[in-house]
Parts: structure tokens; sequence; C-alpha cells
């Protein structure tokens, strides 16, 4: 016969098991609700950085004393830069100021609405500032707004007025 010494340390198989079984329980139910929560994540990420690159084109526009744009390619991202000759679109040798792709988020794409901005000789979504961080605009209003969806069905906008507030909301 053996002898059991009390005094062992470890766990037997079956409290390893059970412990196992139990986090693959709880992985179960708490999965669903991270990959929600991070698709949400990546739309909120992706509406501060439309923000956050739209307010740079507008400071920016206001430091250089040149009129900024911010372009948008059918669904694929955008691009703000200074347009030094003020045609509404970036051409060769205009300096960039921040672009970026939509797909460089997880779950993210253009939603409902799309993007209402006025167009540029490109047929380009285009919002513009002025030097003194009004909009400025070629053709209509230079008013509008990109709406952004993930995955999951919710949206955020992100607009700017006519007085060149910037926000963003739920819809």
């Amino acid at each position: 016969m053996r002898n059991f010494h009390h005094d062992q340390q470890g766990f037997t198989l079956a409290e390893v098991i059970t412990v196992i079984s139990i986090m693959s329980i709880l992985m179960t139910i708490a999965m669903p609700m991270m990959i929600t929560w991070y698709r949400n994540a990546s739309l909120q990420a992706a509406s501060r950085d439309l923000y956050s690159s739209i307010k740079l084109t507008q400071a920016n526009a206001a430091r250089r004393n040149q009129i900024c744009a911010i372009s948008f390619d059918d669904g694929d991202g955008y691009v703000a830069y200074v347009d030094t000759n003020r045609n509404f679109k970036q051409d060769a040798g205009e300096p960039e100021l921040a672009s970026q792709r939509w797909r460089s988020y997880i779950s993210v794409s253009i939603g409902a609405g799309g993007v209402n901005f006025p167009v540029n000789a490109d047929n380009k979504p285009t919002l513009a500032f002025r030097p003194n961080s009004l909009p400025a605009s070629n053709l209509g209003l230079p008013n509008g707004s990109v709406i952004l969806q993930s995955a999951t069905g919710r949206s955020l906008q992100v607009r700017s007025s006519i007085s060149g507030n910037v926000t963003i909301s739920r819809i």
C-alpha cells in the first residue's frame, strides 16, 4: 500500500478538469459580447480619427493661411492636404496632412447615406476650409457628413456644419 502525504502540493485531475470546464462555459458566454465590444470600439476609433483629421485640416488652413481640404475616395478612405492651387482636389506636389483607409479598421465601412459633401472636379466628396476656419466649396453648401457603420449595425455620423463646427453623433 502507498502512503499518502497530506503536505503534497498541486491539483488533482478532477480539479483541473472542473476549472477548465467552468472557464470554457464563461468564455462561451463572454466571447460574443467581446466581439461586439471590439467592433464598436473600432467604429468609435474610426469616427474619432476622421474627426481629428477634419480638425487637423481646419487648423492647418488657419496656420498656413491657405485652403486645406479632405477628399473621400469611393468608400475606401480619405486624404487631407493643403490645396495650394485652390481647385479642391489633390494635385501632384500638394502636401498631404493625413490619410486613412477604412479597411484598416476591423468591420467598419461607409454606412447608408455615405459621404455627403460637395464633389470636386474628380467627382470626390471634398470638405475644404478657408484660412478663417470656415468651410469652403466650389459647388453648393460647404457642409455635410460621413456615416460610418460597424458590422454590428451601429452607426456614427461625423458632421461638419456650415460654420465649421465638427461633431460626432450616434444615428
